[in-house]
């Protein structure tokens, strides 16, 4: 680990690497192209800020870019990389959709950072208007790239990539094994190391499944209410359908349960506010999508609810891996 970095691990209160972490530092510092998979909560941002940063030169252009799925883990990963990235004068700099688009360009001309964390349909779109050269990047994350490489994004994932240089180092990572992961040496025309460690892994916490019975919607939601007056309850809420989470936010609302909801048509500033009275214990409730909590890391969060079952084992996988998280 990068000498600057020993320090600040020690004095953050890191005891010891884990798996994913030293899974991946002696490829990603070699230059690597590699496949991370480690379960949620394993310290996966960590695992490729660690190597990847101190390879970058400061004042010297875009070098990093790292891709994620929604706004709110885009915000996410750039707090904790800007942390590290500090120790050795570089600047990150986050550009998602549902933000100010003309800011954000102002912002970045004025900022010239070295490290971009984006979502792939803002970090298209500023390619396409000409605002972002990618012509000095070394090295692409691509996080939750189970879904980043399904259905449309994978397409825009791939035109993102092709505006790199031909040597750019890639990194994907992922908390499950989607098919496309075995195609992706192919895809991306290099070889790319596959470094999983979900049975090497042990900093989850214990996690416990329950079952509730309720029929209809409006017994669910009648129940999610008799569930949020328990002593210290809090849950992210899960839906799969826009429309049962609007109906159930607006009987939540009614009968005065402390609730909001995360979507992916909020502006920025709105789900950011939403997150804050969240993780502050303010909101007892957050009724959200898989999109808009895909990766998301929520402090000691003592409950997932799935008020609508996801459609596949891996959308459960991420969805109850929001609680139970290191230890």
């Amino acid at each position: 680990m990068e000498a600057k970095f020993e320090q600040h691990f020690q004095a953050a209160g890191f005891a010891a690497l884990t798996a994913i972490q030293s899974g991946v530092m002696a490829p990603l510092s070699a230059g690597d192209s590699v496949l991370g998979i480690a379960p949620t909560g394993s310290g996966k941002t960590l695992a490729f800020t660690w190597p990847l940063l101190p390879r970058v030169t400061p004042n010297a252009g875009l070098q990093l870019l790292v891709l994620e799925p929604s706004q709110e883990l885009a915000m996410q990963t750039t707090k904790v990389m800007r942390e590290w990235a500090q120790l050795l004068g570089l600047k990150v700099q986050s550009l998602t959709g549902g933000a100010n688009l003309k800011r954000q360009v102002e912002r970045y001309k004025k900022t010239k950072p070295e490290v971009v964390v984006g979502t792939p349909g803002r970090i298209l779109h500023l390619l396409d208007e000409r605002n972002l050269n990618m012509s000095t990047v070394k090295m692409l994350v691509v996080d939750e790239a189970d879904d980043l490489l399904a259905d449309d994004t994978q397409a825009v994932v791939e035109d993102i990539e092709r505006t790199t240089p031909l040597d750019t180092q890639l990194a994907f990572f992922s908390a499950t094994k989607g098919k496309v992961f075995d195609q992706l040496s192919d895809m991306f025309g290099r070889h790319i190391e596959t470094i999983d460690v979900r049975a090497q892994d042990h900093s989850q916490g214990e996690v416990k499944h329950g079952l509730v019975v309720a029929r209809t919607m409006s017994q669910k939601a009648a129940m999610l209410e008799r569930l949020s007056k328990t002593k210290n309850f809090r849950a992210l809420v899960f839906f799969t359908s826009i429309k049962t989470l609007h109906y159930t936010a607006s009987r939540l609302k009614h009968a005065g349960v402390s609730s909001a909801t995360l979507g992916g048509k909020q502006r920025q500033t709105e789900r950011e506010a939403v997150m804050r009275g969240f993780r502050k214990h303010q909101i007892k409730l957050l009724l959200t999508t898989d999109v808009a909590a895909r990766g998301l890391d929520i402090p000691k969060l003592p409950a997932v609810v799935n008020f609508e079952l996801p459609t596949t084992a891996n959308l459960y996988i991420h969805r109850v891996g929001r609680t139970g998280r290191q230890g």
